[in-house]
């Protein structure tokens, strides 16, 4: 709030996340009349680079060693005489944005961080189809990043449309709310019918699998899962007697035709 006087937050993670960036490897340095060491772009693209490599390799630790090794190289393809020793410190003492979590082990202060930064660079990059070929091989692991990467599109559409064609249509999903903004209204409302059927036939698949199979203790169980996810509860919590009487119709309808067929 101190860096947007009188201003309102990003209201949207990806615009979050760059203003973040934008404080932490500017503003907040310059308030204090710290030395930058790079300036702010140039910071953020190492940053970038560094990520996008973490997130190929599927950790969220890198060793000082690699490090080193790594801030030489990119700080030399920049033209760069800055060491990656200083650059190191003062993204840990300055910026905040990597930290030492154990001894000699670095890391990014927060793993959105991580997703963010690699999204930004996928996106420079414009390597959208090496995204979703590593979304293929480990979904979870991209998960955010697909989401982060999304939300920077000026025209998103055609990326939210092939994850749907892709069958990945709760992550369209999120995708698309998170861009609703930069989506037309008639595609919006499109894609919000098409995705919300898909989300729905998907989410009682299992549901379907196990009363197919006779397996009723599974089915009695995933039966509860989806109640709880419905109402926004944590798995292990109980419904109580409002949650009940407000539970929506159309699902639990769904729910007990299920049961009733099978």
């Amino acid at each position: 709030h101190q860096f947007r006087p009188g201003g309102n937050l990003p209201r949207y993670r990806a615009e979050l996340y760059q203003s973040i960036c934008e404080l932490q490897l500017g503003a907040r340095p310059e308030a204090k009349q710290v030395e930058l060491v790079l300036p702010v772009k140039d910071s953020q693209r190492v940053l970038q680079w560094l990520a996008l490599k973490m997130q190929m390799k599927e950790t969220t630790q890198v060793s000082e060693k690699a490090l080193m090794y790594f801030f030489s190289d990119a700080l030399k393809a920049m033209d760069e005489t800055l060491t990656p020793s200083r650059f190191l410190t003062w993204m840990c003492q300055v910026s905040e944005l990597l930290v030492e979590r154990n001894t000699k082990e670095y890391e990014f202060s927060h793993r959105s961080f991580q997703s963010y930064l690699a999204a930004v660079e996928i996106s420079q990059r414009n390597q959208e189809k090496v995204l979703l070929d590593q979304w293929n091989k480990k979904q979870d692991w991209w998960h955010e990043t697909i989401i982060l990467y999304v939300a920077q599109l000026s025209n998103p559409n055609s990326a939210i449309q092939g994850l749907v064609d892709r069958k990945a249509v709760d992550l369209a999903y999120k995708c698309m709310q998170e861009t609703s903004k930069r989506i037309t209204p008639n595609l919006k409302s499109v894609l919000s019918a098409q995705i919300k059927s898909k989300v729905q036939d998907l989410r009682f698949e299992p549901l379907e699998t196990h009363l197919k199979q006779g397996n009723l203790w599974e089915a009695d169980q995933e039966t509860y899962r989806l109640m709880i996810k419905t109402l926004g509860k944590e798995e292990g919590d109980y419904l109580t007697h409002n949650e009940i009487s407000r539970f929506p119709c159309e699902e639990l309808l769904r729910i007990d035709a299920l049961w009733l067929k099978y």
